[in-house]
């Protein structure tokens, strides 16, 4: 015989991210037999929901790591993120979170900052565009802030924090926009630059 899962039910990242209501609902469609509790994507309270719904609904519980075959090793924690940032003070203020490897990379420092049991915040700030990127940064730990960076009231009303991530920056688009290229790859970060000139900045970019 055979059982049917229901694997990693909150990795996100494109997928469906599964909360109480909806594995009820699936499970109306769908009567599985079980589901992946243990996810390394899944944060600490993601992981104790699914362990107490499925253990409520005698549920068999599994655990993966998402590996595929020679071209998709296991994804793992790596134990020296945990150590680096267990050594650095304070938060960390990503701007540009909504970007293409901003949400990747918030999504593994929030779940390198909850393993590691450390009081630091992750903090997005994005326009968000998106559809549903920031509620599921949200629902991951991960404190976000909505706004236009080239807003001067919203730059200064950020909070102040020691570690800023900048990852804002114009690639594509830019014929016939140039002035808005300008300001975002020119302009901005000098403002970013006055506005946290007390904190540690980290310039990241895919180099697309």
């Amino acid at each position: 015989g055979a059982v049917c899962l229901l694997a990693h039910p909150g990795r996100g990242d494109g997928f469906v991210t599964y909360d109480v209501q909806l594995l009820d609902e699936f499970r109306q469609e769908a009567p599985i037999d079980g589901l992946e509790v243990y996810y390394p994507a899944h944060s600490r309270a993601q992981t104790a929901m699914y362990l107490e719904y499925a253990q409520r609904h005698q549920l068999l519980i599994s655990a993966g790591s998402d590996s595929h075959g020679p071209d998709k090793p296991p994804i793992k924690y790596r134990a020296e993120l945990i150590r680096d940032l267990q050594q650095v003070d304070g938060d960390i203020l990503i701007l540009g979170v909504g970007g293409k490897m901003g949400p990747s990379l918030a999504r593994l420092a929030q779940r390198a900052v909850a393993e590691g049991d450390m009081d630091k915040k992750i903090i997005g700030v994005s326009r968000f565009s998106k559809p549903g990127l920031q509620q599921e940064l949200e629902q991951l730990g991960i404190k976000t802030v909505a706004g236009n960076l080239l807003e001067e009231n919203f730059l200064q009303n950020l909070p102040d924090c020691a570690n800023i991530i900048y990852m804002a920056g114009r690639k594509f688009g830019t014929s016939g926009n140039e002035s808005y290229t300008w300001a975002m790859n020119t302009y901005l970060p000098g403002r970013v630059g006055e506005r946290f000139k007390s904190s540690r900045i980290v310039v990241f970019s895919s180099g697309n």
